[in-house]
């Protein structure tokens, strides 16, 4: 079998995909080392003793993600911050944060958990709202960055997309706030809603599949450009 000489654009143009395709096969390798560590990581601090929660004037560490902590103070229940969030089954509902006024000082916002829309007010949940001093027991998150299609928080509404720890600040008067968030574990005596996270965070690790798929674009673009220059015999 002979290969008809290619014309010196098309192997251009296919070097510089093929390129592209590997390029974006590496970078899936590298993603997929990464998301390793990451869930091993997880998977330790979800076992490990919790710690005292750091201070609010602390920089910012993520090292301190998805550890297990703890914090004791008085939550403020007429300040909380209800996050648009889809929960179980798909259903619309609110992650609730709230403030923590923390006996050692600061305010740090707890994830209390999801409740569906019909439950948002306060009100309609006073059984699960704790009174006076309470220890929380959970994983410390970091907010991270607000996602490119999420709508933009509107505080005089009462209309929260993500959650921004200047804005919630800012917005509920909190002074001294953590650079970080606790997303409370499950607590089975609470009387009522929201009532915590049921396990560790679970983190999708689909690099794998992406790795194949972008290395297989770039085999079949190989193939491609050898069939399409293949010369038959008379």
């Amino acid at each position: 079998m002979r290969f008809t000489r290619p014309k010196l654009s098309r192997t251009i143009a296919a070097l510089a995909v093929m390129a592209i395709l590997l390029g974006l096969g590496f970078w899936q390798l590298d993603r997929l080392g990464q998301k390793r560590d990451l869930i091993l990581k997880i998977a330790e601090r979800a076992i490990s003793e919790p710690v005292p929660a750091p201070g609010f004037s602390e920089p910012g560490d993520i090292d301190f993600e998805f550890r297990r902590a703890t914090a004791t103070g008085t939550f403020r229940h007429d300040l909380e911050i209800p996050v648009y969030a889809i929960g179980p089954g798909g259903a619309p509902g609110y992650r609730i944060y709230t403030p923590l006024e923390r006996n050692s000082g600061g305010v740090i916002l707890v994830n209390r958990g999801w409740v569906p829309t019909a439950l948002k007010g306060r009100a309609l949940r006073a059984e699960g709202l704790p009174p006076g001093v309470v220890t929380v027991v959970g994983i410390l998150r970091h907010p991270g960055a607000k996602a490119r299609f999420t709508p933009e928080n509107q505080p005089q509404t009462n209309a929260w997309f993500w959650l921004d720890l200047d804005l919630a600040a800012d917005a509920r008067g909190l002074e001294n706030l953590a650079y970080y968030f606790i997303e409370a574990a499950a607590d089975p005596d609470s009387p009522g809603p929201p009532r915590g996270a049921t396990s560790a965070p679970y983190i999708a690790n689909n690099h794998l599949g992406y790795m194949l798929t972008w290395f297989s674009l770039a085999l079949a673009l190989a193939v491609i450009f050898a069939i399409f220059h293949r010369r038959k015999d008379d």
